[in-house]
């Protein structure tokens, strides 16, 4: 009878090669006890029996249990009586299972995967998106109690002496059906060093102007600001900001590097799933979406690359 520790009970892969190597035992001793007297052969045929059919029902989930599996087969029905080759008379069939057998129990897997880096970057990328999407709902919500200034400094909005020295064409940009100069820092400090401008025909006018933006964007940067650091908005908005670069930069380095396995493939298809704010059930939908418009494009096509690839894993 089979001999299984509580380990080996718990485990199918222990328990296939116990029963691996007992069929193995038991035979050999069935072979060895052949011509001897008073020997029960029976009782060590339905044992190897009983082994055999344990090892030939259990799945194996690892690669030693398979390895167990393979020298069984070769020790039970393909090695000629001294066990050193598969016998001249076996057929196709049999040299096939012969030579499964052997490479089964002869592989070695690489130690490293080539696109081990890859997945690595992808379980990174994946840590630092969960964390990017935590710091960022906690700096909405502190956003969403932070005391704004109510109103923006009147200065900054276009008055009619603008127009004129092509200020407002320059470097105004729309608010509404108004149009101002609150986000225009840059553009107006270009445009009064830029020769040829109307603003040059009227220069101490144009740079008093410009000058008075300037003046009133500071003081409302300034309070909104302190509105933000009063709040702790500031200090959250830096802490999300500062995982969202860290984890841009390793998809940067997941986008250059290139995937030479199924499993670099669906590591990459993981990242990509980001796009898709519902997650797979969002890719799925736009894909079918697409699909009924009778007129699929790329995008279709790269979302079904996508949901082939993570098909095989936790997402399908």
């Amino acid at each position: 009878m089979l001999s299984l520790t509580p380990t080996e009970h718990s485990n199918p892969d222990s328990r296939i090669i116990a029963a691996a190597r007992e069929a193995i035992g038991l035979n050999l001793d069935y072979r060895n006890d052949l011509d001897k007297e008073g020997c029960n052969l029976d009782r060590l045929f339905e044992a190897e029996a009983q082994a055999t059919e344990i090892v030939s029902e259990a799945p194996a989930q690892g690669l030693d249990a398979m390895k167990a599996k393979a020298a069984l087969v070769k020790h039970l029905t393909l090695k000629t009586p001294d066990g050193a080759d598969i016998s001249p008379l076996a057929d196709e069939r049999e040299r096939l299972s012969w030579s499964l057998a052997c490479d089964v129990e002869s592989f070695t897997p690489l130690a490293v995967s080539p696109d081990a880096e890859l997945i690595e970057l992808s379980r990174l990328w994946q840590e630092l998106n969960a964390e990017a999407s935590t710091a960022f709902d906690a700096a909405s919500a502190l956003e969403d109690q932070t005391e704004y200034p109510e109103d923006e400094p009147k200065e900054v909005y276009v008055r009619g002496f603008d127009v004129g020295i092509g200020l407002y064409g320059a470097c105004a940009t729309p608010i509404g059906k108004q149009y101002w100069y609150l986000h225009s820092r840059e553009q107006l400090t270009r445009f009064m060093e830029q020769p040829g401008n109307l603003a040059q025909g009227c220069l101490p006018q144009a740079r008093a102007r410009v000058d008075e933006i300037l003046s009133a964007i500071d003081r409302y940067e300034a309070a909104v600001a302190e509105a933000e650091e009063r709040s702790g908005f500031a200090k959250a908005w830096a802490i999300y900001d500062g995982i969202r670069v860290h984890r841009d930069a390793i998809r940067l380095r997941i986008v250059k590097k290139p995937a030479r396995t199924l499993e670099g493939l669906a590591a990459k298809a993981t990242v990509a799933l980001d796009d898709f704010t519902g997650g797979v059930e969002d890719l799925l939908e736009r894909l079918q979406r697409d699909v009924q418009d009778g007129r699929p494009g790329n995008n279709a096509v790269l979302y079904s690359i996508v949901r082939d690839l993570l098909a095989g894993g936790s997402h399908a």
